[in-house]
């Protein structure tokens, strides 16, 4: 479970702090999905896969037409949410493990 996880936040990682554009994001997230799906599927119902499974998804409207289309700030905000929320999440398990 844990290596899919830090897998997709050190890709995310990389979208926060400029290492990567938008859109460079937005091509190596899908790629990721489609890659780890089954580990993703493996997760169940963790937080962290729904996490996941929902930027991947606002990842792909960076590309798409309105309605469904999100701009680069948004999906940067959503990135930088979803960091953070995987970081509390590790950080409970690793405190009850």
């Amino acid at each position: 479970m844990d290596s899919v996880v830090n897998r997709f936040s050190i890709l995310v990682c990389r979208f926060v702090v400029d290492e990567i554009t938008p859109d460079e994001f937005a091509d190596e997230s899908l790629v990721f999905w489609r890659n780890e799906l089954s580990n993703i599927n493996a997760l169940g119902d963790l937080p962290e896969a729904v996490i996941i499974g929902d930027l991947c998804l606002e990842a792909d409207a960076l590309s798409n037409q309105p309605p469904y289309k999100v701009t680069e700030d948004e999906l940067r905000q959503s990135a930088r949410k979803a960091l953070d929320q995987l970081t509390v999440l590790q950080a409970e398990r690793d405190k009850s493990a």
